[in-house]
């Protein structure tokens, strides 16, 4: 069986979608929405008319943040001719299942974009019994034949974030750094770890106190840590 190979969307936060260049597709019709690394299937399309991409949100595309971020590769692709389509305010429970399974049999989607962490649960049911259709999910560590993963190096801008803060903690004399983080996930982890060694790498003997919100997007439970904080 053919291969298919975890496939990114193109913009914003490193996503990249991966299509014939235009010279290429001189020589052949085929696209391929895919590019390398692990045992998965590839899936081809002779034309871009054939693939018809979602793009799911659990938030609002303009919160001026996260999803807004990931909806701008969405309007990339659809800059570039491809047909998209989005959900936006999808959580993360058994919605987002069905929310998937709507699109499929009312829109005839064949290639998702989850790009929240916890779809991943709903994403592999919806996957495993729709092995025509590829699914693209978001910080995801373990993969299935037609469900890939893509992710943008967000602890590089973490690490930088820490030598910001560090380097104002040594101004100040004032060396408690504060970090307000998401939910538990590989992903948040690293940032937070990238983060404390750019405080570091500058200022050595800075504390750096953490807490977590288990959310998202809870903004006023943010507000009320800082403050504690």
């Amino acid at each position: 069986m053919k291969r298919f190979l975890a496939f990114m969307c193109c913009v914003a936060l490193a996503l990249s979608l991966v299509a014939c260049s235009d010279k290429e597709n001189k020589k052949s019709d085929t696209a391929i929405i895919a590019h390398s690394v692990t045992d998965h299937k590839v899936f081809k399309y002779s034309d871009k008319s054939m693939m018809k991409i979602a793009f799911i949100y659990i938030g609002e595309i303009t919160d001026n943040g996260y999803n807004q971020a990931m909806d701008n590769a969405r309007v990339t692709l659809v800059e570039k001719g491809y047909n998209c389509v989005y959900s936006e305010n999808i959580p993360d429970n058994e919605l987002c299942e069905k929310e998937m399974q709507r699109l499929i049999e009312e829109q005839g989607v064949n290639v998702f974009v989850l790009t929240s962490y916890n779809y991943t649960t709903y994403a592999k049911k919806i996957a495993s019994i729709n092995p025509e259709i590829a699914f693209l999910q978001y910080s995801e560590e373990d993969n299935i034949e037609n469900l890939g993963t893509f992710c943008y190096k967000s602890y590089e801008l973490k690490y930088l974030l820490g030598i910001v803060a560090g380097k104002k903690a040594e101004e100040t004399g004032n060396k408690n750094i504060g970090y307000v983080a998401a939910v538990q996930t590989p992903l948040s982890y690293r940032e937070v770890n990238a983060f404390a060694l750019g405080v570091k790498s500058v200022c050595s003997d800075a504390k750096i106190y953490l807490e977590w919100i288990h959310s998202w997007g809870d903004y006023q439970l943010e507000k009320i840590l800082q403050k504690t904080l």
